[in-house]
């Protein structure tokens, strides 16, 4: 079985933010939740400066 190395860094990541949100205080879990909506908030943002409208939906979830 053969992996890409994005979906390898994708599931390690994915594996670190289960951690941090295991052991995260109420006040850490807003902060991933604010830090990671302001992430995909600067991809569409990019995406629809290069007219990406299909790919900025999916980022942000519509």
């Amino acid at each position: 079985m053969s992996y890409s190395a994005g979906r390898v860094s994708q599931a390690y990541a994915s594996v670190g933010t289960q951690t941090q949100v295991d052991a995260a205080s109420p006040h850490r879990l807003i902060q991933l939740l604010m830090d990671g909506a302001l992430d995909r908030i600067a991809v569409a943002r990019g995406q629809m400066q290069r007219r990406e409208i299909a790919q900025k939906s999916t980022t942000m979830g519509y």
